[in-house]
């Protein structure tokens, strides 16, 4: 999305190099409004895979737009995470911790703990693994639990890893 926006910046800035009477005869006007002096762009991330841009004119009070489009363009994918440890469908003892790793270079992981086909938590961290001991609630000896994560990088994120890796938890009596 940055390389995006840098591209169309730079397209935008080679258009705002333009006098003010050459960006008006561009749009189709044989004259230029009195006071037509300072001009402006805009370009607004919509939250989905295109951008909005205007390029406009200020005449005395009034802003004149000159031209508008959008860009579109392929959102960024990211692959998800490798489970590491525990291993699927084996036993723990104690607190686990949840350890993935990526060849995404990623800003934050997205782990979530399900029980019972419920979520239990979810935690959003900068590392690459979560100890559960963090958990508000505890854990129940003999319970099967159920976790994924994703990578988070800039405004995008890949899919939760899949299909899920599970563990029986048991508790150390001491």
């Amino acid at each position: 999305m940055v390389r995006i926006l840098k591209a169309m910046m730079v397209y935008l800035e080679t258009a705002m190099g333009m006098t003010v009477q050459q960006l008006f005869r561009m749009a189709g006007s044989d004259t230029v409004p009195e006071g037509a002096m300072s001009l402006g762009v805009t370009l607004v991330d919509t939250g989905h895979p295109y951008v909005v841009w205007t390029i406009r004119a200020t005449v005395g009070y009034d802003e004149v737009v000159l031209f508008r489009g959008y860009w579109t363009y392929q959102p960024e994918t990211l692959d998800a995470p490798e489970p590491q440890s525990p291993p699927d469908g084996g036993e723990y003892s104690g607190a686990p911790t949840l350890v993935v790793t990526s060849d995404e270079s990623p800003d934050t992981y997205s782990f979530r703990l399900f029980h019972l086909g419920g979520a239990v938590a979810s935690t959003t961290s900068a590392g690459a693994s979560w100890n559960l001991q963090t958990l508000q609630a505890p854990m129940q000896d003999g319970e099967t639990y159920t976790w994924d994560c994703r990578v988070n990088k800039g405004s995008g994120h890949s899919e939760y890893f899949s299909p899920a890796w599970s563990f029986v938890y048991n508790e150390i009596v001491g």
